[in-house]
């Protein structure tokens, strides 16, 4: 009897051959400040050359024409105003996340299943040469039966991973043996497949085989919010944000975050923390600068520019 049983699969991450360089020289940038001073970077990964990288993975805004922000390393300069007669002493702390944005988000989200089964009784084994698992998001494969299927030799034992899933989606499988059979006179192989489902036949414990199911987890969304555009309604100030809906699957809501000044993304902070599935707000907010991100059950998803 072949007893189908799901579990899922966590992503894991190693860093290796980490690298990070810092440089501190004197009065470069102006940046007046009686306190410390805290801007967020992301160290591209060593060897990496922002010039001959597709697209998807290039850098963006100032950093891609910022000479030392290279490969592995970075150099950050600061002007200290309005500091006393010294001398001075100067300390920096680099706080850093191995982990890439996109990569810290799979953290959170499943896309993959894992599918095993009984092998069957001692005295069936020697005719068993392999088996097939089949899945489809409808029972039994809907009307025109399982979408999707792979095969697996006997000796590959009775596990299977199925990845690439879409999130937040309800799957169905079930399993089939195969045999195969060589004619002695032809020498003409053929192969045999067990009762596919819903075709079953009775059992001792029940009809066989079974059809199992399991549903694909997502807590934060993976999309950017794109089309967001702003208009003016009232004269003081009152403004309405509209924005294109999220395809993604995990999003339960939409934030919007503003902020005086765009050049980094701790000046942003929420106006409206959850707008619910509207894609529209009215709100009259001091800030001149906006963003709207998608929410999950634990976190928001990408922030376009901020996260490349």
């Amino acid at each position: 009897m072949m007893r189908p049983s799901w579990s899922r699969e966590r992503s894991h991450h190693r860093l290796r051959n980490a690298r990070v360089s810092a440089d501190l020289p004197s009065l470069a940038r102006a940046c007046p400040s009686k306190g410390p001073l805290s801007v967020p970077q992301a160290l591209l990964p060593s060897g990496f050359d922002k010039l001959a990288v597709p697209p998807d993975v290039q850098v963006m805004g100032a950093a891609a024409t910022d000479d030392d922000f290279v490969g592995g390393a970075d150099q950050i300069s600061y002007r200290v105003s309005g500091l006393a007669q010294g001398p001075h002493r100067v300390s920096a702390e680099l706080v850093y996340q191995p982990l890439a944005y996109g990569s810290a988000l799979d953290l959170f989200s499943d896309d993959s299943m894992e599918v095993s089964w009984n092998p069957g009784t001692p005295t069936e084994l020697h005719r068993i040469d392999g088996y097939k698992i089949y899945w489809d998001t409808e029972t039994g494969g809907g009307a025109n039966g399982y979408d999707n299927s792979v095969t697996q030799p006997a000796g590959s034992g009775t596990t299977v991973m199925i990845e690439e899933l879409d999130r937040d989606t309800e799957y169905f499988v079930t399993v089939t043996s195969l045999s195969d059979y060589t004619d002695p006179a032809s020498g003409v192989q053929t192969q045999y497949e067990s009762l596919l489902y819903p075709m079953t036949v009775g059992a001792g414990s029940g009809p066989l085989p079974v059809e199992a199911s399991a549903t694909t987890t997502c807590t934060i969304p993976l999309d950017e919010i794109a089309s967001l555009h702003v208009d003016k309604v009232g004269h003081d100030g009152t403004i309405q944000m509209c924005w294109s809906e999220s395809s993604d699957p995990c999003t339960s809501g939409y934030q919007i975050i503003g902020a005086d000044t765009p050049e980094s993304d701790t000046n942003y902070s929420p106006l409206v923390e959850d707008t619910g599935l509207v894609i529209c707000n009215t709100l009259n907010p001091s800030e001149s600068y906006f963003l709207v991100l998608s929410k999950g059950s634990r976190g928001t998803g990408e922030w376009g520019h901020y996260e490349r």
